[in-house]
């Protein structure tokens, strides 16, 4: 039975374990950004509270999976083999979490290009994705007997998750660099071009990232015939996509600190115009030219 269990749960218990190291790095970017930033707009500060709750409850179901299999009913090998309801509820709230991310990203590039085409094209990503997902979660409770059988009739919905998810994290890392990289001026402002570059760097990274994690979960999926193993890299996947959003929200604090009066704060000021985060009370006055250099993802 040790076998057994070290051969199918092995990788879920593995993602589970790095997904609660960014739960907790979630947990503290949240208490940053409503401690930093009490001045921005109630619907970003209800968007963080539904994606920290959705990620709370998305790593208790994740813990509570693992403690079903490998305490409870440890030495039930009919149990190890099947699909628990507690799995299934797991996926169904962490990738309901990264459609609210996508949304959330998608709205920001808006803000950023004024362009409506852009993110309903990535709306239309997110939606697709997010409905391949709830295919696999329902596969996942009407064949929930076995892992093998599972694969064998949800396999290409699968594929196709994973697929769409290469496609939509390479549309918004592409967007968006392209867009930040129009913003950056074709004068000798070197503070301009540093701190364009910083975001730059950043948007890029964090969607490099997303998109070889999402080719990392097709090449073990594809690989390995236990799903349970190709399953083990969700509520790390998940996690990490909640942990990039907190981060990027949390990281104007400290680009703003590399703004000062003069013709940087007048260029950011000119070409984003008004921060759509910040409440209206806050987007006028003396401080708005600094708040008008924050990080736009």
């Amino acid at each position: 039975m040790a076998d057994l269990a070290e051969l199918i749960m092995r990788g879920p218990q593995l993602g589970t374990m790095f997904a609660m190291v960014l739960y907790g790095i979630t947990c503290m970017q949240t208490f940053l950004y409503y401690r930093n930033y009490p001045e921005d707009r109630w619907g970003v500060k209800l968007t963080v509270a539904v994606v920290w709750i959705l990620e709370s409850a998305h790593s208790g179901m994740a813990v509570a999976s693992m403690d079903y299999y490998l305490i409870v009913n440890f030495s039930d090998s009919d149990v190890i083999l099947s699909i628990s309801h507690l799995m299934s509820v797991t996926y169904i709230i962490g990738f309901l979490n990264i459609f609210v991310v996508n949304l959330y990203y998608a709205w920001r590039i808006w803000t950023l290009s004024m362009k409506l085409y852009i993110p309903i094209l990535l709306v239309i990503l997110a939606m697709i994705r997010y409905s391949l997902t709830l295919a696999v979660c329902a596969y996942s409770i009407i064949y929930r007997q076995s892992w093998l059988t599972f694969r064998e009739h949800a396999g290409s919905y699968v594929y196709g998750c994973f697929a769409m998810g290469i496609v939509s994290d390479t549309a918004s890392a592409a967007i968006l660099a392209y867009f930040l990289h129009m913003q950056c001026p074709t004068s000798s402002l070197k503070r301009t071009r540093r701190l364009i570059d910083q975001l730059l760097f950043y948007a890029i990274g964090a969607g490099v990232a997303a998109v070889l994690f999402d080719i990392l979960e097709m090449i073990v999926a594809w690989l390995d015939g236990n799903s349970s193993k190709a399953a083990s890299t969700d509520p790390f996947g998940n996690s990490s996509y909640e942990t990039n959003m907190s981060n990027s929200l949390n990281v104007r604090h400290h680009q703003v600190k590399t703004v000062t009066q003069g013709p940087l704060v007048d260029h950011f000021s000119s070409v984003l115009a008004v921060d759509p985060i910040l409440s209206s009370e806050q987007s006028s006055g003396p401080n708005f030219a600094l708040k008008a250099t924050e990080l736009r993802i």
